[in-house]
């Protein structure tokens, strides 16, 4: 395997596994074999409705964090983007994956979603979302939203 950062970033689908005891949920394989020994960061997402948890492999994870930084040099003001790295690095928690290819979540984390009994990991390109399986029909019902002359406009209809 080579360096994680010098492939394709994109974790693409969806699957719904169980939440084993200690909060525990699998990896889909392919995007476990692409990582496989790396530190995951996982916090609640977005930062404001926290509908998620976002797991982020490190190049992603640097990527995001720069974005943020640069955003407050022109988009958001340097205040805001400072307010929001505090936020995301404070609540993030770096994870990696045990023997079997699962994130153990632990309580705290798993809290904030009220997982259970089973949980669905997607597919977010550079990073994947944990969601409840209610949470994650609300995801894809809202995502559905979407007008038709947008699609036509990105030539995706």
């Amino acid at each position: 395997m080579g360096d994680f950062r010098s492939e394709s970033a994109s974790l693409l689908g969806n699957w719904t596994v169980s939440v084993e005891p200690g909060a525990r949920i699998s990896v889909p394989k392919p995007w476990r074999d692409r990582f496989h020994g790396v530190s995951w960061v996982v916090l609640p997402w977005p930062l404001d409705t926290r509908e998620s948890l976002a797991v982020f492999p490190p190049n992603a994870w640097e990527q995001r964090l720069a974005s943020v930084e640069l955003a407050g040099s022109d988009r958001v003001p340097p205040d805001v983007a400072t307010k929001i790295l505090n936020i995301m690095t404070s609540q993030g928690i770096p994870l990696q994956l045990d023997k079997s290819g699962r994130l153990c979540l632990g309580q705290a984390l798993a809290g904030v979603l009220g997982l259970d009994k089973s949980a669905v990991v997607a597919g977010a390109g550079a990073y994947f979302r944990v969601f409840t399986p209610e949470g994650y029909e609300r995801f894809q019902q809202e995502n559905q939203q979407i007008p038709s002359d947008v699609l036509t406009s990105l030539r995706m209809r």
